[in-house]
């Protein structure tokens, strides 16, 4: 999984309740848990104009993100159930298929999608290119993705879950090499 740094200043006191909670494991994991579980609990991270992402970037995004379920899709045998979506028919499921890139390890989902699929196969490219995939069912979506940004136009409709807690959560499917070319 790609990382970030960033420096971060914060009290002496906060710094040491954090600690405490560590105990034996990690500081920087035991972080990382706090902010996504903030996150999972409506802690809204406002995105600035800086987020970087414009139309055109974000038609792209989605561009790509289309063309990685179909390829996807076709190395499980997958049959495209929706036109509009990605959900695909795999092994007698309907599935939904979301991809992330190694630098936006993210997964959206809208609310109404939940109670059409059997489950959401989670595809996280992986610093070698390949993708790592892990299946999700509507259920543990639903009890522990979180909302978007207010400043997000899919804002009540779509909720997000972390390439961690889909690594946590998900059932492994293994790991896949596919040709991005698909569908262009």
């Amino acid at each position: 999984m790609a990382r970030q740094t960033i420096p971060v200043t914060i009290s002496q006191d906060l710094f040491n309740r954090v600690a405490e909670k560590a105990g034996q494991n990690s500081l920087n994991a035991t972080i990382v848990d706090l902010i996504e579980k903030a996150l999972r609990e409506g802690a809204a991270v406002p995105m600035t104009k800086s987020s970087g992402q414009t139309t055109a970037s974000g038609r792209a995004a989605a561009e790509r993100g289309k063309r990685r379920a179909e390829a996807i899709a076709n190395v499980l045998g997958g049959k495209r159930l929706s036109e509009t979506s990605n959900l695909f028919e795999i092994d007698g499921q309907r599935t939904l298929v979301k991809s992330s890139s190694q630098s936006n390890a993210r997964f959206g989902v809208y609310e109404k999608q939940l109670s059409e699929i059997d489950e959401i196969l989670c595809a996280s490219q992986t610093s070698q290119g390949t993708f790592e995939l892990h299946a999700i069912t509507p259920k543990d979506w639903d009890e522990n993705a979180f909302d978007v940004s207010p400043n997000v136009r899919t804002y009540k409709l779509q909720r997000q879950m972390s390439g961690s807690q889909v690594r946590k959560l998900g059932t492994p499917r293994g790991e896949l090499v596919i040709d991005e070319t698909v569908g262009v």
